[in-house]
């Protein structure tokens, strides 16, 4: 009898593994990552907009860069692309989403910072592009990353260099965890686009989304992250990290956002007033630059203007 206790305990235990690996896996595991923005454009989703987003391609690949490198603080090699614009301008870092690639999330932020002659660091993000990692954690590593990034800047430059953050939906959430990690003070604002509220919600989203029940492989997700990831999906918490935040902040969503609700947002908005929402009506998931192009400038080149002139 012990023999049996003993092998069915073992057994279940071996099963909570497998389908905690399998839902890390799912979850966060890196590949099947955009590639080639061009080819992304081909989404049926883009094609009112195929022109407009292949010209500010067209734009941003004819810009010359300088590849760049630092080493995370976990020992990973992390890539971006620097450009220099002009010399004492500030610097923009702008981080990507989920899977994605900064080309294709930032074709038209890059082209407005561009126009206003700032110097631009387009972020390829762990176990995305050339940077290293297996692992994708929605935010708790990624923040880290972003911090050293800030530090790469400052002792590139100076520690008087103003940056501007900016994120796009799982970069929008990694600039936000940011908060948590200390900024320095020449990190002038933060513009995030598209934010979930944390790691937990989105995937349970997502997860209710494909019909999985999510009550019970919540469980196995957050062991599946711990085990074979090496962090907790609490850590990553957007909403957590606005409340007593003291970097300006431009909130951006659309509200037809069908992958990251509006409603997140919205609750991003509520833990600290002092937060700049921005809704555009009629827009879906990281679409509102594309929708509106005009508002979208304008209130993002009004925030930079106020918060780069406060020193």
């Amino acid at each position: 009898m012990p023999y049996i206790i003993f092998s069915i305990a073992v057994f279940l235990t071996l099963l909570i593994i497998l389908i905690s690996y399998i839902s890390y896996r799912i979850a966060f595991g890196g590949g099947k990552c955009v590639t080639d923005a061009y080819i992304d454009t081909e989404k049926e989703k883009f094609a009112p907009f195929r022109s407009k987003i292949r010209k500010n391609l067209d734009r941003l690949y004819s810009v010359p860069y300088e590849e760049v490198r630092i080493k995370s603080q976990d020992g990973l090699t992390l890539y971006a692309k620097y450009y220099h614009i002009k010399d004492g301008a500030p610097v923009q870092i702008q981080m990507h989403g989920y899977r994605s690639m900064a080309e294709r999330d930032f074709s038209g932020g890059f082209c407005e910072a561009l126009n206003r002659e700032h110097n631009i660091l387009l972020v390829d993000e762990r176990a995305h592009g050339k940077s290293e990692g297996k692992c994708i954690s929605f935010g708790a590593k990624e923040c880290i990353d972003c911090t050293e990034w800030i530090k790469y800047i400052n002792e590139r430059f100076s520690p008087d260099t103003p940056i501007i953050l900016y994120g796009v939906s799982m970069g929008a959430a990694t600039v936000l965890c940011a908060l948590r990690k200390g900024l320095p003070e020449n990190v002038r604002g933060i513009v995030a686009d598209s934010p979930y509220t944390c790691c937990k919600d989105i995937v349970m989203k997502v997860g209710r989304d494909r019909k999985i029940p999510m009550r019970i492989m919540m469980p196995f997700v957050r062991l599946g992250a711990l085990i074979f990831g090496g962090f907790d999906i609490n850590d990553a918490s957007a909403i957590d990290s606005v409340g007593d935040a003291s970097v300006p902040i431009l909130l951006i969503h659309g509200k037809k956002d069908s992958f990251v609700p509006h409603s997140m947002s919205e609750k991003i908005y509520e833990k600290n007033n002092k937060i700049r929402f921005c809704s555009f009506p009629d827009a879906d998931h990281c679409l509102s630059y594309i929708y509106d192009t005009e508002r979208y400038s304008k209130e993002v080149n009004d925030f930079i203007d106020e918060v780069t002139k406060q020193q």
